[in-house]
């Protein structure tokens, strides 16, 4: 039982210590570049966008498609929530992210942008597999995990990459409404990526020693060939890779072992709120309620 539980006094009901404790969390400040674009969008495109400051605060949430709940539900927390998918489109925000995660807010900026391109994409696989040769690593369909060779490592990688070839981008900056009666920050960022989790994960964090602040590769699907979640699996192979270490935090329920201390993980909650984990020996909570 972490410090933030004994701080809890226990006259509260279980459904409001959960509900003290998700505020505390989500007490974050907004971060600077937050605050700078929504002053001056295009300027924070051209030089903040991807930047480390802002790969620093957010959520990687690879496969995401549409889930709702962490925007919905720890927005403060984070700031910045990266979906990865590789069947996103310009459609996708307005058909399927919109209606479900971003009731109260008002989009004031937006942009497209390639972050890959096809061939750039390849060379940046090729890389993964030179430093993978070699690991013991599931393989596609028959889940047997084995050393890879360089040739079966892309083979694998492949099957991330979008219809297009091409990784692209597509950022939306958002502002609470005057009159909205909701929870959550009143700035925030959503970034979906047209893009292999994989491979976008040591291209933007890897290759330049940063972590997210939250993790999560909770929702693979069913046609998961790089086992996304698992401890065998090439993701997590590429996680290990990054000289930063470690996210901080896991969003949902991890099959990575080094995420075995709860933060959050209300039982039974309706509606449904993500977990949060941390790895073992990391700090709680001060007495502001931020945790680092």
């Amino acid at each position: 039982m972490d410090d933030f539980i004994r701080q809890i006094d226990n006259r509260f009901t279980e459904k409001e210590f959960w509900r003290l404790k998700k505020q505390q969390l989500r007490n974050n400040p907004i971060p600077l570049w937050l605050r700078q674009a929504e002053h001056e969008p295009q300027s924070f495109m051209n030089t903040d966008f991807l930047s480390l400051d802002f790969l620093n605060n957010s959520l990687f949430y690879a496969c995401a498609y549409n889930d709702p709940c962490p925007i919905k539900h720890w927005s403060g927390f984070v700031h910045s929530f990266l979906y990865f998918d590789r069947w996103y489109d310009q459609e996708c925000f307005q058909r399927q992210i919109r209606p479900w995660n971003l009731r109260g807010y008002d989009c004031f900026f937006n942009a497209e942008k390639t972050l890959l391109d096809s061939g750039q994409v390849l060379l940046i696989q090729d890389e993964i597999a030179r430093k993978l040769e070699g690991r013991v690593i599931e393989l596609i369909h028959s889940y047997i995990a084995r050393k890879a060779s360089r040739r079966e490592i892309r083979e694998l990688l492949a099957n991330e990459i979008p219809p297009s070839g091409d990784f692209t981008a597509y950022l939306y900056l958002f502002r609470k409404l005057p009159y909205a009666d909701i929870e959550g920050p009143r700035l925030l960022s959503l970034c979906l990526l047209k893009a292999g989790s994989a491979t976008a994960y040591y291209h933007l964090f890897v290759k330049n020693e940063v972590v997210p602040r939250c993790l999560s590769t909770f929702n693979p699907g069913m046609a998961d060939v790089i086992r996304l979640n698992h401890q065998k699996g090439i993701f997590y192979r590429i996680l290990k890779l990054n000289r930063a270490g470690l996210s901080p935090y896991y969003m949902y329920k991890s099959a990575f072992p080094e995420y075995s201390v709860a933060v959050y993980d209300q039982p039974n909650p309706n509606p449904r709120v993500p977990s949060i984990w941390t790895i073992k020996d990391r700090p709680r909570a001060s007495r502001s309620g931020l945790f680092p």
